[in-house]
């Protein structure tokens, strides 16, 4: 998103330090005769003398493979060089690390698109009937599984999982584990599928039992389901979608119940919610939340979620879908002159929760983690997090919702010319609450424009600007950003807001570090559509200067799945195999040691320590170190990930923070602020 409203020679800005300051932008040379290759978390290029990337991470670039070698497999978080006929490499953005894979002289990458953070490639080694190998950008390693006969299907990828049917072999690859898991069965069985974190087969083929079976990619494990009505499983299942559903027998002809199978916890549930096969029940599976509606108001909606792993119903007369949507299911009911909206979430337990909006038609405006409610001059928010509506708060009539269709902040507008003293509203889906923003001026005018993960509201002041950031992280609206001319061209983007100058200077706001950064000395932009190229980790561009100049968003410890900022949540759970876990990298420089805290909360406002840089924005007491991670070698990166031996409570927020000691100074410094990982 994008907008222009004008060009400001110069800019006065209120900036906010929360930590030590670090570079954020990097700059190579552009070799003109290749192209930029770019993703949510890194920028690579042939530079002509190697290939080079930035990981978002890492913050910088480092040479990953040497001169000659070529890009052969780029996905979401890592890639695949080949530096030689017999040998590749594969580089983790999550980990800014490589590892080299042998292989014959004959292969081919079986993944698409639609795997994210691995590679699989079929090897054709003489005298073998094939080696697959792949590669994970979670573990940074390469696993291979020789195939003992040739397959007859080709592999089926989902976003961190794939499988390939080999006889009577199902092989999943779990990208999470970077291992590869095999289920044998007696019979030949079904074709497999795939969602984000599983795979799942059905055994009956020709003759075999009546049930599915189902890997859990985040635990590396496999089970078997309830067993299914011979009249058929009627499967519920999606690629993009984070858990799937079948029927069960209930050894009554006319009469059926769902089980649903969560990839998070590694298990199968049934609802216990009776269908009729007399009634028209349907199902639909949609990122992490499986739902079924019948035509039988007993037995109205149930919602089956990834994240929870747990069956919420919904029955009764008048109900009527209004969407489901990444993190929750929302149904209405009208009646008279008002209007009862019901949401469930697909990560949070607790059923369906409910508001009463005074009027038939109230308007809804969805995220992806939340979404708001409007009518009769007043807004309701719902949080997935929460499962509970906050509200009402008054809404200024002429005002319009500004909400994200990827969001986890939503906002609406003031026209303060109509209404002096009223505020913007932001509404966060980590936190669930409504937070006013400044309050206007008569004849002022308020817009309020809404990315991923935060808001902005812009205040034209004639001829300058104030621009009023809304902060998820603390969950207020930060001091403005003052403009001295006319009102500046701007960018949005996921997770940042950007001022360009017009005369080579730009100031970036970044969400997950919580501050601004100015930087001079850009050229012209030369990237194709003349445009910032601005993603979920950082932006970039070309420049007259003839450089890839490339700003990332991120601090110096950051963790992978950074829920809400991200779709990409963390799990916890004890169960068979290996559980989940929660991935961190942090980076430095020597002679730095680094320490890696965390606490379940932050604090009321960040901590400063007598001597120490910086600092601690977790809550005190209750931060305890909870990594080693030593000195920083060449590249800069130390990676964690910390698994759970439990079953964590729902809606565990874990912050993190990284410390160093510098070993020839002796100075500890405590940089940036907490990275958060939620878990579900």
């Amino acid at each position: 998103m994008f907008h222009r409203y004008g060009v400001v020679p110069a800019l006065c800005f209120a900036l906010l330090s929360p930590g030590l300051a670090t570079a954020q932008w990097h700059f190579l040379p552009l070799n003109a005769a290749q192209n930029v290759q770019a993703t949510n978390w890194y920028v690579a290029h042939d530079t002509g003398n190697g290939l080079a990337a930035l990981s978002a991470l890492a913050n910088g670039w480092t040479t990953i493979s040497p001169a000659g070698s070529t890009f052969r497999h780029l996905q979401e978080a890592m890639l695949v060089t080949q530096e030689n006929p017999t040998t590749l490499r594969g580089w983790s953005a999550f980990r800014n690390s490589t590892a080299t894979q042998t292989v014959s002289a004959s292969f081919s990458f079986q993944t698409n698109q639609n795997a994210q953070t691995y590679g699989v490639l079929f090897d054709s080694v003489p005298a073998t009937q094939g080696v697959l190998r792949a590669y994970s950008a979670y573990t940074n390693t390469w696993a291979s599984l020789p195939l003992a006969s040739f397959p007859s299907f080709s592999l089926v990828t989902g976003a961190h999982v794939a499988v390939q049917l080999e006889g009577l072999n199902y092989h999943a690859y779990s990208a999470h584990t970077g291992q590869w898991a095999t289920l044998t069965v007696p019979v030949a069985g079904g074709l497999p599928f795939v969602g984000v974190d599983y795979v799942g087969v059905d055994l009956r083929g020709t003759n075999g039992p009546f049930q599915y079976a189902a890997f859990s990619a985040l635990r590396g494990t496999w089970s078997l389901s309830p067993t299914y009505p011979t009249t058929g499983a009627d499967r519920i299942a999606s690629a993009n979608a984070g858990a799937f559903a079948i029927r069960t027998d209930l050894g009554a002809p006319a009469s059926f119940r769902y089980a649903g199978y969560s990839p998070v916890t590694g298990q199968w549930v049934t609802s216990s919610l009776v269908h009729s096969t007399a009634s028209a029940a349907t199902g639909t599976a949609f990122r992490n939340g499986v739902r079924i509606q019948d035509t039988d108001p007993a037995a109205r909606f149930e919602l089956f979620g990834a994240g929870n792993g747990v069956w919420q119903a919904l029955t009764g007369a008048n109900l009527q879908e209004q969407n489901l949507y990444e993190d929750f299911h929302v149904v209405r009911s009208a009646s008279g002159s008002s209007c009862t909206v019901y949401a469930a979430s697909t990560l949070v337990g607790g059923g369906y929760t409910s508001v009463v909006v005074p009027t038939f038609f109230p308007g809804f405006s969805q995220g992806t983690h939340e979404f708001l409610v409007t009518g009769n001059n007043s807004a309701w928010g719902y949080s997935a997090a929460t499962n509970a509506f906050a509200g009402p708060v008054a809404q200024p009539a002429g005002s319009g919702v500004s909400q994200g269709s990827v969001a986890a902040v939503g906002a609406f507008n003031v026209q303060g010319s109509s209404a002096p003293g009223l505020s913007a509203m932001a509404f966060t889906a980590r936190h669930g609450t409504w937070v006013a923003g400044p309050a206007t001026g008569a004849l002022q005018n308020w817009t309020t424009y809404v990315s991923n993960s935060l808001a902005v509201a812009i205040q034209q002041t004639f001829p300058g600007a104030e621009f009023h950031v809304f902060d998820e992280h603390k969950n207020q609206w930060l001091p403005p950003v003052v403009t001295t001319a006319a009102l500046p061209t701007w960018g949005l983007g996921p997770n940042c807001f950007y001022v360009p100058d017009g005369t080579g200077t730009y100031t970036v706001y970044s969400v997950q570090r919580g501050d601004w950064t100015v930087q001079a000395g850009f050229g012209a932009i030369t990237s194709p559509g003349g445009g910032v190229n601005v993603l979920e980790n950082l932006l970039w561009f070309t420049d007259s200067n003839n450089r890839i100049c490339v700003f990332s968003l991120v601090g110096r410890a950051q963790v992978w799945h950074p829920w809400p900022l991200s779709n990409r949540y963390a799990t916890s759970g004890a169960g068979p195999g290996s559980t989940p876990s929660v991935g961190v990298s942090a980076r430095g420089s020597s002679p730095e040691y680094g320490l890696l805290y965390a606490a379940l909360s932050l604090p009321p406002a960040p901590l400063s320590i007598p001597g120490v840089l910086g600092t601690l924005d977790l809550a005190v007491p209750g931060a305890v170190q909870i990594a080693d991670l030593g000195l920083f070698d060449a590249d800069g990166v130390r990676e964690v990930q910390l698994q759970f031996p439990g079953v964590l409570p729902e809606v565990t927020s874990l912050w993190f923070q990284l410390v160093t000691v510098n070993l020839v100074t002796g100075q500890i410094a405590i940089h940036d602020r907490a990275t958060g990982a939620t878990l579900f």
